[in-house]
Parts: structure tokens; C-alpha cells; sequence
């Protein structure tokens, strides 16, 4: 079942079952469409001036993060860059320097 595009009301509809010696049952079926998350913007990158990377990311209070790249997803082969702990308000940002000419990359906080 698909609900429309952002169609978020819930649907119902009627059905009937049989089986091979001529039983018959009839019945409703309600479907609960349950809307797309939000996802939440916490991660953010910005390059600066001299094509360096700030990746910025919102986390919890005073956990400890690695923060890891790969130039690559299918398989992702990631790699360390950095370990930094959030701020009191679980924000932390390192500044990445991939050499000239490097492939894209992916980022991700893990933890621990």
C-alpha cells in the first residue's frame, strides 16, 4: 500500500478472502499513514575560503566522537580523520584539508 504523495489521513478498505472449499470471509483493513520524519539538520558542512572543509555536527553533551571519511560508499571504507568531544551544547567542529585533487568525500560522527 502507497499512500498519494502527502496524503497523511488514514485509509481503510474492504476485502474478501476465500479458500478452496468455499469458505468466504469479508473484511476492513485500516491503514495508519504515519508522515515522513523530519530529519533533523545535524550535520552541516561549509567550505572556506581556502577550499578547506568546517564540518560541523550536533551531538550529545560531552561524548566523545570520531569523525571519519570515505572517498567512496559501495563499499564504504572509512577512515579516521579526528576524535573530538562536544561542547556543553553537544556541538563539535573539525576543519578537513583533503589534498589537492582528492575524490569527493563522505563524513560521518560515530560513536564510540
Amino acid at each position: 500500500y502507497t499512500p498519494a504523495p502527502g496524503d497523511t489521513a488514514d485509509d481503510s478498505f474492504a476485502f474478501t478472502v476465500s479458500d478452496d472449499r468455499g469458505g468466504t470471509a469479508a473484511g476492513t483493513a485500516t491503514v495508519v499513514v504515519v508522515p515522513d520524519e523530519i530529519i533533523p539538520d545535524n550535520f552541516r558542512v561549509e567550505v572556506l575560503p581556502n577550499g578547506d572543509y568546517q564540518l560541523a555536527f550536533d551531538g550529545i553533551p560531552d561524548r566523545t566522537y570520531s569523525i571519519q571519511y570515505t572517498e567512496q560508499l559501495n563499499p564504504p571504507a572509512f577512515q579516521q580523520l579526528t576524535s573530538i568531544t562536544a561542547d556543553g551544547s553537544g556541538r563539535f567542529i573539525h576543519i578537513d584539508s583533503p589534498p589537492p585533487g582528492a575524490p569527493s568525500r563522505y563524513y560521518r560522527a560515530a560513536y564510540p
